[in-house]
């Protein structure tokens, strides 16, 4: 979508909102997945069947151009501030020398900017927040601080699925648990997280009286690793990826020049692999296509928890007064996480053969290709670089006020320029016909 094309979007979109505000107060409901890949979904040429995501697009718009931060809780400070992420107070992702101390750098939601949350609650919505917080856990910066009335949070980066709830590594520990409306609760045996915090939702909207109106702040932790769900979804995606995931790279090229997202005549960019598919032993071969299967059973999963809270709406009478907005805090996550131990202590805990994967005491990182198969124009780049494939993530929008198309025309993807990971790494600027690279310090 060209800068018009927004424009006219945007306008389209306030004018509904004022419209809908004499008449009657439209609910607001943000859905957030975490570390998904751009062309994971139906609507942006994935094979994984999206249903529910599907229907919001072909009800409203998809935004091709849509650029964020290429790191988790920027994004997150950023979207629900409408503030940079420095004057947030989420300049990084952790403390550095060279940070501690500084403003901009404290890593929690300062009192320098006011909440989206904060804006409705004063307007008298319901204001809700299920998922994934990870914007500070100390006195002044938690949900129900910041403008949630009600608010089930995972507090903090990354965590299993499971109601194990095992940090991540060192530097995840200290804000790996859950709260309740600001109380540390335990998580029940059944606990699953993406079905957790729609149902917590759910409940919520329910119970919430029909002439008061919602604001909605619904953040999934799928499909950020630790790779895990419930086993009847696994069974569902059974040997669909065993075509490897050059593959499944090339299908989601043809589907995005089908869907007009990129231009008919874009060459396939060439994968940077740890391995072509074919060098891979059957043994490697087996095991990475489960990785793949349980991706894909991830976000068909969350997909269902969408769903039902476009049933609850429903139920409710608040769909046909409802403004839906879908998105991704960043780009696809490029392999093994650099805040995984590296000791035998730690990995001893886990059995991650093939058998297990995808279980409790299994620690699945997304493996290298999940880059690859995940983020489609995109080859080679992902989270945490300022590169198209870590900051160019879906958004969709439907509701009151949303225009179903704005007409846009598609891209070629002639130059991009990138930073590989947070500090101190090399930055570089690419072309079709060449790539400068140079090291910082």
């Amino acid at each position: 979508m060209n800068k018009k094309a927004m424009a006219a979007a945007v306008s389209m979109i306030l004018a509904g909102g004022a419209h809908a505000a004499q008449q009657e107060r439209p609910n607001v409901i943000v859905i957030i997945a975490d570390d998904m890949g751009y062309s994971d979904i139906s609507p942006f040429g994935g094979e994984i069947p999206t249903p529910n995501l599907q229907a919001m697009a072909e009800q409203g718009m998809r935004m091709s151009q849509y650029y964020t931060s290429p790191m988790s809780a920027p994004a997150r400070s950023m979207l629900l501030t409408g503030n940079s992420n420095q004057q947030a107070g989420m300049g990084g992702m952790w403390w550095y020398d060279s940070t501690i101390g500084k403003e901009g750098y404290e890593l929690r939601l300062t009192d320098r900017v006011t909440t989206m949350a904060e804006r409705f609650k004063d307007a008298g919505y319901n204001t809700l927040m299920a998922g994934k917080w990870h914007l500070g856990f100390v006195p002044g910066a938690t949900p129900k601080e910041r403008g949630f009335n009600h608010a089930f949070a995972f507090m903090g980066g990354g965590t299993s699925h499971f109601n194990d709830a095992i940090p991540l590594g060192t530097v995840e520990a200290f804000h790996t648990y859950y709260t309740r409306d600001g109380e540390r609760v335990s998580l029940p045996d059944d606990f699953y997280s993406s079905e957790a915090y729609a149902r917590q939702m759910n409940s919520w909207i329910k119970a919430t009286p029909k002439e008061q109106p919602v604001f909605a702040w619904l953040a999934f932790t799928a499909p950020h690793d630790p790779l895990q769900a419930p086993d009847e979804w696994i069974k569902r995606f059974k040997g669909q990826y065993e075509q490897g995931y050059a593959e499944v790279y090339r299908q989601r090229i043809a589907r995005l020049k089908a869907l007009g997202i990129i231009h008919d005549d874009t060459p396939l960019p060439h994968l940077e692999l740890d391995k072509e598919w074919e060098a891979l032993t059957p043994e490697q071969q087996k095991y990475t296509a489960k990785v793949m299967q349980v991706y894909a059973a991830m976000i068909a999963n969350m997909d269902a928890q969408i769903g039902t809270l476009m049933e609850t709406l429903k139920q409710t009478g608040r769909d046909k007064n409802t403004l839906l907005v879908f998105l991704t805090d960043n780009g696809a996550n490029p392999a093994q996480g650099f805040y995984y131990e590296s000791t035998p202590e730690f990995w001893k805990q886990f059995d991650n053969s093939y058998d297990n994967v995808a279980a409790k005491d299994h620690l699945s990182p997304t493996a290298r290709t999940g880059p690859t198969s995940a983020t489609p124009p995109y080859a080679n780049y992902h989270k945490t670089t300022s590169a198209q494939g870590g900051i160019n993530t879906d958004f969709m929008i439907s509701g009151p006020g949303s225009p179903a198309t704005v007409k846009s025309t598609p891209r070629r993807w002639r130059c991009m320029t990138w930073r590989r990971r947070y500090m101190n790494s090399p930055a570089s600027i690419r072309t079709s016909r060449w790539r400068k690279s140079r090291c910082c310090r």
